[in-house]
């Protein structure tokens, strides 16, 4: 595994927004009490990490709060959530996993794995109408940073490496939006610039040395062997099997292209590359 230090720190020139940060505390909170392991994933996570620590801007805005909570039973699940909705601070919907900071609107997504999962697909009840690929979700919580989002709050946030490695599966999973494409892709590009450069001019570190000295590629063979070191053998195996389907490179490097850069057609190669970095050694 990489050599990640820990607890990263938010800049005091970038603080967390106050609704999220009070979201962030009462969760974590509730989390505690409840003797329920979580570790903040999406969006939020890849903000905390890519601007508020490292500054670097995010690529779109999001307005979602998400948590992966491990939960023995779907009765964990609803006495957690329960427990949430009774801080009166949180609204619910229709949506089973989604609550609503009643201050600002602000959804909050909660996303249970462990026993709830089978075969790492969660179906909700009593219907089970409703199916989530829960993939790799372990895996992430098992290698989950500490992040100090204020002075008094520390909370688990899934590393980044772990979350280019969720948003394949949630690209996978969910096609009809281009988020998850976007979001796998500017953390690959810029892994770089978030704590990484020493150790890609490490002289045991052979990633420079392989792409010219290129530090985006470079970087996203980095990203690509965290995220292979971090993944159990089941999950690699999973991962293989998605990336090495006919057309799923080319197919994701034109919707990262076409959303980011719809009239630059010329980009698409580059993107490509940068793939292809990332999953040469993710699949190594």
């Amino acid at each position: 595994m990489s050599g990640f230090s820990s607890p990263y720190t938010v800049s005091e020139d970038r603080p967390v927004p106050e609704p999220i940060l009070h979201i962030l505390a009462v969760v974590h909170r509730v989390a505690t009490e409840q003797e329920c392991p979580y570790v903040v994933v999406g969006a939020t996570a890849r903000d905390l990490m890519l601007f508020h620590v490292f500054g670097i801007p995010a690529s779109r805005a999001t307005r979602d709060v998400d948590f992966a909570i491990a939960v023995e039973s779907w009765d964990k699940f609803h006495r957690t959530r329960d427990a949430l909705l009774a801080t009166d601070e949180f609204g619910s919907s229709k949506v089973g996993h989604r609550l609503f900071f009643k201050a600002t609107d602000i959804p909050i997504d909660l996303i249970p794995f462990g026993g709830v999962a089978e075969d790492d697909t969660i179906a909700w009840p009593p219907a089970k109408d409703t199916v989530m690929t829960v993939a790799g979700f372990e895996d992430a919580m098992a290698a989950s940073i500490q992040v100090q989002v204020s002075r008094t709050l520390t909370v688990p946030v899934v590393s980044l490496a772990a979350l280019a490695m969720l948003k394949i599966f949630a690209w996978v999973d969910r096609k009809t939006t281009d988020k998850d494409a976007l979001d796998l892709y500017r953390v690959i590009s810029t892994y770089t610039d978030t704590g990484n450069e020493d150790r890609l001019y490490d002289p045991g570190n052979p990633h420079m040395e392989k792409f010219n000295y290129d530090p985006e590629f470079a970087g996203a063979a980095l990203a690509g062997e965290d995220s292979r070191m971090l993944s159990s053998a089941a999950t690699v195996t999973k991962l293989r099997t998605h990336l090495t389907a006919a057309d799923f490179i080319d197919t994701l490097a034109e919707r990262i292209r076409n959303s980011r850069w719809p009239f630059q057609p010329e980009k698409l190669p580059h993107v490509r590359a940068v793939l292809v970095a990332y999953f040469d050694e993710l699949l190594k």
